[in-house]
C-alpha cells in the first residue's frame, strides 16, 4: 500500500490487449485516462486497441507488453486501478481487478461491475475518473484504511472457505445461498465506507465546479 499519492498521479491497468478489454469511445478513453499533466497512465498489457481508437497514444502514456512487469510490481506503482473495457462485456470473475485490491490499490470501474465487487470499489462514468483520484489523493490516511479494509474483504471472500460456501449455494439444485459470515461475502465495515461516500461526495463537487 502507497504511503502516499505519488506526483504526478499514477493510473494504470492490466489486462490483454483485445477488443473486448478497451472502451471504444475515443471520448471515453481520453476521459478515464487523462492527457494531463497531473496524471501518468501505465498500461500493462499492451495497448493497440486504444492507440487505434485515438490516432495516436497519449505523450503521459506508458505501455508495457502483457507479461513484461510483474503485476505484484506494477501495481506497488500505482495510485488507482481504472479499468473501463468495452461497455458489452461480461466478465466471468475480474482477476486483474481482484488483484489491484488485494494488493491494495484503489480500484474505478464502471458501473456494470458493482454487481461482481460491490462496495469493494468505486463506479464512476470515465469523465469522474480525474476528480475521483484527486479526492482520494487528498487524504493519504483515509486511503490507507479504505485500502486496507478491501484488502481485507477481498482476501476472505476469494479464500477457500468464501469459494465452498458459494458453491454450496448451487450444489445438488439449492436454490438458495446458505447463510454466511457476512465478511466472507466482502463487506466492509461501517468507516470505510463512509470514506468512500466522502470521497464521491468530494469528486461530484469538483467535477460540478470544473
Amino acid at each position: 500500500i502507497r504511503a502516499a499519492a505519488g506526483t504526478p498521479l499514477t493510473i494504470g491497468r492490466h489486462a490483454r490487449d483485445g477488443a473486448e478489454k478497451w472502451n471504444p469511445d475515443a471520448q471515453a478513453l481520453r476521459a478515464a485516462y487523462p492527457d494531463d499533466p497531473d496524471f501518468r497512465v501505465e498500461i500493462l498489457g499492451g495497448a493497440r486497441y486504444p492507440g487505434r481508437t485515438l490516432g495516436r497514444l497519449p505523450q503521459n502514456w506508458t505501455v508495457h507488453p502483457f507479461g513484461s512487469v510483474a503485476p505484484t510490481a506494477y501495481l506497488q506503482g500505482l495510485d488507482a486501478f481504472v479499468y473501463f473495457p468495452h461497455p458489452d462485456l461480461i466478465e466471468a470473475f475480474g482477476r486483474s481487478i481482484a488483484e489491484a485490491m488485494l494488493a491494495g490499490v484503489p480500484v474505478i470501474l464502471p458501473p456494470q461491475f458493482r454487481s461482481t465487487f460491490g462496495d469493494l470499489a468505486f463506479y464512476a462514468e470515465p469523465n469522474e475518473v480525474a476528480p475521483l483520484v484527486r479526492a482520494m489523493a487528498a487524504d493519504d490516511a483515509g486511503r490507507i484504511a479504505f485500502v486496507t479494509a478491501v484488502r481485507d474483504a477481498s482476501a476472505r471472500r476469494h479464500n477457500r472457505e468464501s469459494i465452498f460456501w458459494r458453491l454450496a449455494g448451487t450444489r445438488f439444485g439449492a436454490t438458495s445461498t446458505p447463510e454466511v459470515d457476512p465478511a466472507l461475502a466482502g463487506v466492509l465495515p461501517a468507516d470505510a465506507r463512509a470514506w468512500a461516500a466522502s470521497v464521491r461526495a468530494a469528486a461530484g463537487r469538483a467535477g460540478a465546479a470544473a
